[in-house]
């Protein structure tokens, strides 16, 4: 078997399971995770999940209007670990006196965008504030992982902003409401490149939301807002900016890509009911030539957050809504939705608290590594989340087991199982003795480490290795009568003996898995992700024989981030 593990790297396709969905619910325990002044809260919520270079890792980033989070103080800025909410820099705060024309605007982080001018990618955040990190600041700086520098010559309220290069250069695009400070004048989207502000000759006007999204002509940035007076969205090509597809008969808040199975569409969201001259309930599709609507929409109300959740709720993906709104059609929604294609669903009860509220613009799919996989984090002025109390911060998790399964040998690959010996959906290739494939699943959580894997219908009796890998590559790769997936950096956990079949490593008396990972020279860092299988002796030669297959198999493989 040691050959076996020294064969050449192998690699590695994500693949859905429906047979092992997990189900979701919302999740308790968070009403002191939230805002801890909720009737303060006027701003607005904004996730972004990115590694700020802290050395931390990848984490839930969030900015609002708050000065204390789950009983943390944190200047309207704040990092989420799963369990606790920890201060970033210092925060940002400071209520603004450059903005006297808005009528006494609250110091709020409103936008987070990860952007790279050149020396490699950092952490920029807009709002309105005047202090960041101790450093006089007027609305936009960067944020390095150790340390804070001033974006100078614009005063700032900040709503969205988005990394872009139309052909002069990776750019940050900015849209809000903009002074800058040399020329004395007003601008609702500015861009920085090579260390200085640049206008636009004709702007496509108030802007409320930025998106890069490429329709099959190549990428362009797209801005919900006006043009020429006119509602919708326009397009900034490198030249000029243009409007698409006809004007809205009201405002679009929210921009998101998403890809329903269909390929890549652009979908925008605010309060209108026409898009394009198309009846639209508040949220619209653009393929690239024209809008459409999305299911039936949603009744009153606005839609003000978009996101996409691949492979969502252990399925095909979701794109996902939030806002001020009650119904879709017939459906109860309760300010959050969920959309597979072909209609929108409810998520439980819903978001209580949510009418009338027009900040519901935080959403965004995050793994936290507690052992549920990717779950749905939404922040806004809602009071209760599938009638548990919250405080403007919930999340929508899986309770299916721990870590997210792939590479299943029953032909969802782009490799077929070597000899055509397809398992049943979810599991490994067949083999001589079980028809179904071996299948791998966990319990437990990583941090503390109380994961066990657990393999079940292997071959009986069968000596098995359980294999760590620690990266992945597209494709598939043939392993014995199975398909192997995990890749890079290979560690032997342990060897058991299957069983009845079954097999899971750790038992008593063995160490954990990171224990024994870091014993074996590959120590598991937070938030890392490992990939997982188990593969098995099955000398049954006449069953998928060389050269197509040989004498072992395989499960199929187990994502889990620690």
């Amino acid at each position: 078997m040691s050959s076996i593990l020294r064969a050449a790297c192998v690699v590695l396709l994500v693949s859905p399971l429906a047979a092992q969905a997990p189900c979701f619910e919302w999740r308790g325990g968070l009403a002191n995770q939230g805002i801890d002044q909720p009737s303060s809260f006027t701003g607005t919520f904004r996730f972004l999940v990115c590694d700020d270079g802290s050395g931390a890792g990848s984490r839930l980033l969030a900015g609002g209007h708050f000065s204390s989070i789950g009983g943390v103080a944190a200047a309207n800025r704040a990092a989420w670990n799963g369990t606790n909410w920890a201060q970033v820099g210092g925060g940002a705060s400071g209520f603004p006196g450059y903005l006297p024309f808005m009528g006494g605007v609250p110091d709020e982080v409103s936008a987070l965008c990860m952007h790279d001018e050149g020396s490699g990618s950092a952490l920029y955040v807009g709002g309105a504030y005047t202090s960041v990190g101790g450093q006089n600041c007027t609305g936009i700086a960067r944020w390095n992982g150790s340390s804070w520098t001033v974006l100078p010559g614009v005063e700032a309220m900040a709503i969205d902003m988005a990394s872009f290069d139309d052909g002069g250069g990776p750019a940050l695009f900015v849209a809000g409401y903009l002074h800058r400070t040399q020329l004395g004048t007003d601008n609702d989207i500015l861009y920085w490149r090579g260390g200085a502000w640049h206008a636009f000759s004709s702007p496509p006007g108030v802007v409320f939301a930025l998106c890069v999204f490429d329709d099959g002509s190549g990428a362009r940035l797209y801005a919900a807002g006006s043009v020429a007076g006119s509602l919708g969205i326009s397009r900034w090509d490198g030249t000029q900016w243009s409007g698409v597809g006809g004007g809205f008969n009201n405002s679009a808040y929210a921009l998101c890509v998403h890809d329903d199975g269909s390929g890549a569409k652009l979908y925008a969201a605010g309060t209108f009911t026409q898009a394009g001259g198309q009846p639209a309930n508040r949220i619209a599709r653009w393929d690239g030539t024209s809008w459409s609507a999305v299911g039936n929409g949603f009744g009153p109300g606005a839609v003000l957050g978009l996101t996409s959740f691949p492979e969502g709720f252990g399925g095909a993906s979701k794109l996902i809504a939030s806002g001020t709104f009650l119904v879709s059609g017939n459906t109860t929604v309760n300010g959050i939705a969920a959309f597979d294609g072909t209609s929108w669903s409810a998520l439980g009860s819903g978001l209580g608290g949510v009418a009338n509220n027009m900040n519901m613009a935080g959403l965004a799919v995050f793994d936290d590594g507690r052992g549920s996989g990717r779950d749905l984090y939404v922040g806004g002025q809602f009071s209760s989340a599938g009638g548990q109390a919250v405080s403007s911060f919930a999340k929508w998790e899986g309770c299916g087991g721990t870590g997210t399964p792939f590479c299943a040998g029953d032909g969802s690959l782009a490799t077929s199982c070597p000899c055509a010996n397809f398992g049943a959906t979810g599991h490994g290739c067949a083999s001589s003795m079980v028809a179904a494939g071996a299948v791998l699943g966990a319990s437990g959580l990583p941090s503390p480490d109380t994961i066990v894997l657990a393999a079940s219908e292997l071959r009986p009796g069968a000596s098995c290795i359980f294999l760590q890998g620690d990266a992945q590559l597209p494709g598939g790769a043939h392993f014995g009568d199975g398909l192997r997936c995990a890749n890079g950096q290979l560690l032997r956990l342990g060897l058991k003996s299957a069983t009845n079949g079954n097999a899971s490593y750790p038992e008593a008396g063995d160490p954990s898995i990171r224990v024994r990972a870091a014993a074996l020279g590959a120590p598991i860092g937070a938030h890392a992700s490992r990939y997982y299988q188990v593969y098995y002796r099955d000398s049954d030669s006449g069953f998928c024989p060389a050269p197509q297959g040989n004498t072992w198999n395989i499960t199929n493989a187990l994502r889990i981030v620690w």
